[in-house]
Parts: structure tokens; C-alpha cells; sequence
């Protein structure tokens, strides 16, 4: 299974900085992070039916086994999909940046990497142990209803969709402030011992955490004179982040349930 996993790994790494780059690369400059945005909330769609189709065919079906089956069948559609319909990319502009921004520039490419590895490595931990604190007392949840809290990612999809909007008007700065506050205000409020708290605080996570997924990846890739070196090297820091993350906070919960993975 991890050997299955890892050859996904590398199949999947071309879609997700090859889109970014195809992005930058072919939409107009003041399009672009409206269009990134809309490419993420694609990706939470994708994240949070995945999981739902999965978990619910491993109940119905019985076996783990053909629900990942099926999940790839659908997987190799949309591909083929994809490869039809897509317009052919436009060739390359080469990039020539002033000396006098690259330093600039690379600081805030920095930054977005930044933004990814800890953002990931947060949701992605999060919704690992929320995954063991569904399972266990007092919800004994199934693996049907455990992959329904996935829904949450939905919130993920509204505000990646919106973000590129009021971008051209508010500050990124600030809107990343606003969303990792929500982000954090979210961790707090599943604190609270109850089924729906545990569900907003998974909703105000989401919520936080991809709309500034959507503002970093674009950027990292726009203010690159490669896109897709920069969505490279934004996307290695997503995912060791949620590698990171899963065994950080796996740990956190064998070691204090849900009150340590919130801290």
C-alpha cells in the first residue's frame, strides 16, 4: 500500500505543478490569481469527494480494496478528460527580472513556502487525528460517517473561489491574517466536547487554511521567472508539510487526544 502510494505520489506531483505553471503561463496577469483560486477550490472538491466516494464504497462494497479501485477508475476518466479538452498550452515566454527586485522577490516566494508547509502540515494533522477522535469514544463513528467529515472541506471551496475576487482589493497581508485567525479560531472551537463544535471548528479550518492555499500558490509560481520551478518548489513545501504534519500530530493525539493536537 505505501509503495502504491508513493508511485501515486509521483504521478500526481506533474498535474499539481504542471496546472499552476499551464495557469501562469496562459491566463492574463490580472486573471491569474482569480483562475489559481478557482483551481484550489477544484483541488478541495476533489479532496473532500475523494474521501466521501471512498469511505462510502468500502462500506457498501465491503472492501478498502474497491473503493480505492474505483476512485482510480474515476481518477484515469478524468484524466483523459482533461487531456481532450484542455486548450494547447501557448509556448513560454521567457522571464526577465530586474536585479533589483530578484532579492524581493525571492523573500516573498520564501514566504509563500512558508505559509504551505505549516498551513498543510496543520490541516493535514488535524484531519488525520480528527479521523482517530471520530472513531473513538464518545462519537464511535463508522468509516462512512468518518469520511463525511470531509464535507468540511466545502468551506474550503467557497473562500479558495471568492479569495481571488477581493484580492484586487484588500491586501493580501490582510487576508491572510483574517484567514489564519479563522483558521486558529476554528482549533479552539473544537475544543468544545460536542458533535457540532467538532464540525465548525473542521469548517472554520478549512475555511482559513485555503484561502491562503489559494493567494500563496499562484503567487509563488507568478513571482517566479520559471512558474513552474516556483509552483515546484511551493508544492514540495505543501506536501513534506503534511507529511510532517500527519506524524506530528498523530503523535500529539496518542499523546493527549484532541486537547494536544489543538495546542
Amino acid at each position: 500500500l505505501v509503495l502504491a502510494r508513493f508511485i501515486q505520489g509521483l504521478g500526481i506531483a506533474a498535474v499539481l505543478v504542471s496546472a499552476m505553471a499551464w495557469v501562469v503561463d496562459n491566463v492574463a496577469p490580472r486573471a491569474v490569481t482569480r483562475v489559481g483560486g478557482l483551481y484550489i477550490a477544484g483541488t478541495t472538491l476533489g479532496g473532500m469527494g475523494g474521501r466521501i466516494l471512498s469511505g462510502a464504497l468500502t462500506d457498501l462494497l465491503g472492501s478498502w480494496h474497491m473503493g480505492l479501485l474505483c476512485a482510480g477508475v474515476l481518477l484515469a476518466a478524468v484524466g483523459g478528460l482533461a487531456h481532450l479538452l484542455l486548450p494547447r498550452a501557448a509556448p513560454l515566454r521567457p522571464r526577465v527580472v530586474p536585479s533589483a527586485r530578484v532579492e524581493r522577490l525571492v523573500a516573498s516566494r520564501r514566504v509563500m513556502y512558508a505559509l504551505a508547509f505549516c498551513g498543510m502540515a496543520v490541516h493535514s494533522g488535524v484531519y488525520n487525528a480528527a479521523a482517530f477522535r471520530g472513531a473513538a469514544a464518545p462519537l464511535f463513528m463508522n468509516p462512512a460517517m468518518i469520511s463525511l467529515l470531509f464535507l468540511a472541506y466545502g468551506a474550503g471551496t467557497l473562500t479558495s473561489s471568492l479569495v481571488g475576487r477581493v484580492a484586487a482589493r484588500i491586501p493580501p497581508r490582510v487576508i491572510h491574517v483574517v484567514a489564519l485567525t479563522c483558521s486558529a479560531g476554528g482549533l479552539a472551537v473544537s475544543l468544545i466536547p460536542q458533535l457540532w463544535s467538532f464540525v465548525l471548528g473542521l469548517v472554520m479550518l478549512s475555511a482559513g487554511f485555503f484561502a491562503v492555499h489559494a493567494l500563496a500558490n499562484p503567487t509563488a509560481a507568478r513571482l517566479s521567472a520559471q512558474p513552474s520551478a516556483g509552483a515546484a518548489r511551493y508544492n514540495l513545501a505543501y506536501y513534506v508539510g503534511a507529511s510532517v504534519g500527519a506524524v506530528i500530530f498523530a503523535t500529539a493525539w496518542d499523546a493527549g487526544g484532541w486537547g494536544a493536537v489543538v495546542v
